[in-house]
């Protein structure tokens, strides 16, 4: 009992140490475009936590372990090479689809296939069709067999009826997710829209966790312009 006391202690001075002169406020976990918790199970709310954006500091893996919560693994932000990549694809996609492909089906196809076959970490790339407010069919891909309907709920009908981006880091974590290959553990969505309506979504999976980030958005959404004189 004693040598309880005394670890008490000192987990109460450890922590009163690391935090001193750091201000810390909770605030509930809200998801937007990107998706990376647990917290957003809907059977339970809990809190993350943030330190002030007026402090210098930063909550350290020790930090964020004693106070009872374990991060993801970090997803780092795109580098030189990464971009540089997706420059070169953009390069050639466009030298494959303008003004060279015949539809909109086909112009999907050469899309799919060029950024299957270039990012090793896709394990399925391709789009789906919206038939609905609450139903996407499945169009051009490459990859696993894919689900050939979906409805109701997951990641791509969340991006299509949001008509935003959305990413992913682990899906197991992303409320109603659509298991259509149980290899897949990270995604990436973004919508195809003509004016103001979604007509497609393009979905990229890859079968290990925290594949993609918001700085994949960019280039992506810029390839996927390709498209635009075929809506």
């Amino acid at each position: 009992s004693q040598r309880n006391n005394v670890d008490s202690a000192a987990v109460q001075i450890f922590l009163g140490h690391i935090l001193k002169g750091t201000t810390w406020t909770a605030q509930p976990f809200r998801y937007s475009s990107v998706i990376s918790s647990k917290e957003q199970r809907g059977r339970r709310s809990r809190t993350r936590y943030f330190s002030d954006t007026s402090s210098k500091k930063q909550p350290s893996a020790v930090m964020m372990t004693a106070l009872g919560y374990t991060p993801h693994k970090e997803t780092f932000p795109m580098d030189a090479q990464q971009a540089a990549r997706y420059e070169r694809l953009y390069e050639q996609l466009r030298g494959l689809i303008e003004d060279k492909s015949p539809n909109l089906q086909a112009a999907m196809s050469t899309l799919c296939a060029v950024l299957h076959a270039k990012m090793k970490h896709h394990s399925w790339t391709g789009f789906y069709f919206v038939a609905s407010e609450s139903e996407l069919h499945v169009g051009p891909y490459q990859g696993p067999v894919a689900c050939q309907v979906l409805k109701g709920q997951g990641v791509c009908l969340h991006a299509a009826s949001t008509k935003q981006p959305v990413v992913v880091s682990d899906v197991e974590d992303f409320p109603g997710h659509i298991v259509c290959d149980s290899r897949s553990k990270s995604e990436i969505v973004l919508p195809l829209l003509k004016g103001s309506d979604v007509i497609a979504v393009l979905d990229i999976d890859s079968s290990e966790l925290n594949q993609f980030s918001e700085d994949d958005i960019e280039p992506l959404t810029t390839i996927l312009k390709l498209l635009n004189p075929y809506l």
